[in-house]
């Protein structure tokens, strides 16, 4: 009887899976491009962003800034967007967002 106690007190701990730990932010690193409407030429350069998730599943919120160079110009983008995730498989992902850019 108190080798099935014990089996049964530690059982939990020897079939269980550590929790995963969640981390703080995600760096991303990306190229831009932007393109002048009033036919000025084009722009490239990268975007560099921050991503945090202060409430799973529901808010996620991105800090990014994009610097494109021309041959005459350059352009900083700054934008801070909310984001809403929408998760309907492990691969599939739909993510609203909005904010000032």
């Amino acid at each position: 009887m108190k080798h099935f106690l014990t089996l049964f007190l530690l059982l939990p701990f020897a079939i269980g899976q550590k929790a995963e730990k969640e981390p703080i932010g995600i760096a991303e690193l990306g190229g831009a491009a932007s393109q002048d409407l009033k036919g000025g030429g084009s722009g490239f350069g990268y975007d560099l962003a921050v991503e945090v998730t202060p409430i799973e599943h529901w808010l996620e919120l991105e800090l990014g800034a994009s610097p494109t160079y021309s041959a005459h110009a350059k352009e900083w983008d700054v934008a801070l967007l909310f984001k809403k995730p929408w998760t309907f498989s492990s691969s599939v992902e739909f993510m609203f967002d909005a904010g000032p850019v």
